[in-house]
């Protein structure tokens, strides 16, 4: 089994080639893109476009592995069982890896999941700029509705 030292997660609306994370190769870095039954359960989705976003996915992970990445895709027959979080503390723990970095999500729910990994103290995580957007994440104010 190899191991890594940095888990990378590409959220199916993150399929971004141009994404700075990209501009450099490193064999100890690890690509996931992770086909979830979470996300095809918390509202209803047309089948063709749950195919076409699937589709999506698994191309985006060809090119990167085409162009020198390291990518693990997994299909939802291989993330049955599994919630986001806990696949990634799965891959963590087997791969033995220190370091993980998301893109930050554009949907709260998704946030608020991977926010929960910030609480380990086993691994550092980062989380990076989609870099979709002319203002960061950061710089929004937001305000608490009642």
């Amino acid at each position: 089994m190899t191991s890594y030292s940095k888990l990378r997660l590409v959220l199916g609306d993150q399929l971004n080639a141009n994404h700075s994370w990209y501009k450099t190769k490193n064999e100890s870095t690890l690509y996931l893109i992770a086909e979830l039954h979470q996300e095809q359960s918390y509202v209803n989705h047309h089948i063709q476009k749950t195919q076409a976003f699937f589709k999506s996915m698994e191309c985006f992970g060809q090119a990167l592995e085409k162009s020198g990445h390291r990518v693990l895709h997994l299909t939802l027959d291989d993330t049955v069982g599994y919630t986001l979080v806990e696949l990634i503390e799965h891959l963590i723990s087997k791969h033995k890896i220190s370091n993980f970095e998301y893109q930050q999500p554009d949907e709260y729910r998704l946030s608020a999941q991977l926010e929960v990994l910030n609480e380990d103290k086993n691994f550092k995580v980062t989380v990076d700029s989609t870099e979709h957007f002319f203002i960061e994440h950061k710089n929004i104010k937001h305000k608490k509705i009642l």
